[in-house]
């Protein structure tokens, strides 16, 4: 018995532990044939998982419980001894009596820890000497141990299997997952942590995780793996450093795995991160979108009240006092009225400009057009407005030959416009420039003033929509601030580009725009054909 039972223990693996378990009691009993039948009660079925001799037809054969000849023995848990005539009677399934030779049969449970993990049965020639008390109780005995030796090689099956699954699950994670000890060494790391830091596993195993910590982390994780060994997890987010020095945003979830080591699941949040932050900019852009919305709205109902409002208070004298007042006060009455209308009319099609401008639905005249003539033309009409506010007005020659591709009447809105606001913002006595620059992407065309001049901050934004400089509002200047709007929409629609520039307060400015030049094969093609 005592060599019986260390055969059985030299092995783990449960397919060889069958086989030697049978081989064992066939020869403890001198028995010529056996089986041993695993018991799987999450089914309720039986499956032989090893016969030889006698009995190895049955191998491989499974049954639901209650059709075998085990049944009686896994209820009761006891032994059974029977005959070729008793167990011809107990058969109730052909498959099994098909398998089976005439024989006389023993059979024990196989019980650990209170379960039934198998049946144990040898099997005799009908002529041959009959299964006596000694045989069963050496049986017995010998099952018992057979079955500690079973449900060890089951654990250490599953065992192997989780193992197995865990180190599948580990290597394939698309997270990168270390072992460390409670200050930080690297133990293993998974393919995932290589590819993600770019180290080798040789590389990775000299490493401690703090080397691996971006400088502004480092001190906040070596405090967090204190409270690790004295809590038994973190989960922190930090900034790992690659091979090659970037950092990379990650998340950290440590676990404890006992014996000292725990391990590190690091999650790269780059992506979130980028996620978060295109977020916060589409928040903030909606912010700004909400807060320009209310500033259009206000400055708008503004800009439209006060013609609005001249026009109804002087329509309002007028009908007061036009059975009573003089002709000249009524015709002053209706020069106001006409001069408030014109204004609102004016700002109604700015409007509407602007937003066909921004719709790409303006609709242009485009023509090959002598680019010294538009500014010669612009000129000529503010000379008026000039001389006003004495103002001298230089322009230098434009040569003859510069042509661009466009439509003349916008291309003067925008030089009139230049031009009228320099006037308005630039004093008394003061000096507005004309010229233009021959320039590699085109024609350069800058209206230089000596006027108020323009914050450095603010020389993008005075081309959005009713913006205006502080310097002009603080000095009470109106208007609403469509002109540049309007003016960049269509040197963009030519393809040019706009600007301005301005050494500050009280220095001038400078509008500058430029548009592509019209080449001599686009002119020849824009000729009248004969």
């Amino acid at each position: 018995m005592q060599n019986t039972s260390t055969a059985i223990s030299g092995t783990l693996d449960k397919d060889e532990l069958a086989r030697l378990i049978l081989e064992a009691s066939m020869s403890l009993l001198n028995c010529p044939g056996g089986f041993l039948s695993d018991y799987v009660w999450t089914t309720q079925s039986v499956r032989v998982a090893q016969a030889l001799g006698l009995a190895a037809q049955l191998k491989g054969l499974s049954l639901p419980v209650r059709e075998t000849l085990s049944w009686e023995v896994i209820d009761k848990r006891d032994s059974l001894i029977l005959s070729w005539d008793e167990i011809r009677a107990r058969v109730t399934s052909s498959a099994l009596l098909e398998k089976l030779s005439p024989c006389q049969i023993v059979m024990v449970p196989m019980v650990s820890s209170s379960r039934v993990v198998g049946v144990l049965g040898l099997s005799r020639e009908p002529a041959s000497p009959a299964f006596t008390e000694r045989d069963l109780s050496l049986l017995k005995t010998f099952a018992s141990q057979a079955a500690v030796a079973t449900r060890n090689a089951e654990l250490y099956q599953d065992m192997r299997a989780s193992e197995s699954k865990y180190r599948t699950l580990v290597e394939q994670a698309g997270d990168a997952i270390f072992v460390i000890t409670k200050r930080g060494v690297l133990d293993s790391a998974n393919p995932m942590a290589l590819k993600l830091l770019g180290y080798t596993e040789q590389e990775y195993v000299q490493l401690n995780l703090l080397d691996l910590v971006s400088l502004e982390h480092r001190e906040r994780l070596t405090q967090e793996l204190r409270l690790l060994v004295e809590q038994g997890n973190l989960l922190e987010t930090v900034d790992l450093l690659h091979k090659d020095g970037r950092p990379i945003p990650v998340e950290i979830n440590t676990v404890s795995l006992g014996n000292g080591l725990y391990q590190a699941i690091v999650r790269d949040i780059t992506v979130r991160k980028r996620l978060e932050e295109d977020l916060a900019k589409q928040r903030d852009r909606a912010e700004e979108a909400s807060r320009l919305k209310s500033e259009f709205l206000a400055t708008i109902s503004h800009e439209l009240r006060t013609p609005l409002h001249a026009i109804l208070s002087y329509a309002d004298f007028g009908l007061e006092r036009v059975s009573h007042a003089d002709r000249e006060r009524l015709k002053r009455y209706f020069f106001e009225i006409q001069d408030s209308g014109t204004v609102l009319l004016e700002l109604i099609n700015d409007l509407l400009d602007l937003s066909k401008i921004e719709a790409g639905k303006m609709s242009y005249r485009r023509s090959a057009l002598t680019v010294g003539v538009v500014v010669d033309d612009a000129c000529y009409r503010v000379t008026q407005l000039a001389e006003a506010k004495q103002i001298s007005l230089h322009t230098s020659p434009i040569p003859k030959e510069w042509q661009v591709y466009g439509d003349y009447e916008m291309l003067l809105r925008v030089l009139i416009n230049l031009l009228g606001n320099a006037i308005k913002f630039t004093p008394s006595g003061g000096r507005i420039d004309v010229f233009g620059e021959l320039q590699e992407d085109g024609y350069l065309f800058a209206v230089r003033d000596s006027g108020q001049g323009i914050y450095a901050e603010e020389l993008d934004i005075i081309f959005d929509k009713f913006v205006q400089s502080s310097l002009h509002v603080q000095k009470g200047s109106s208007g609403t601030g469509l002109g540049l709007s309007i003016c960049r929409g269509i040197v963009e629609a030519y393809e040019g580009r706009i600007w301005a520039e301005s050494a500050g307060p009280n220095l001038g400015s400078t509008f500058c725009f430029v548009l592509p030049a019209l080449r001599a094969e686009a002119i020849s093609s824009l000729a009248p054909q004969p």
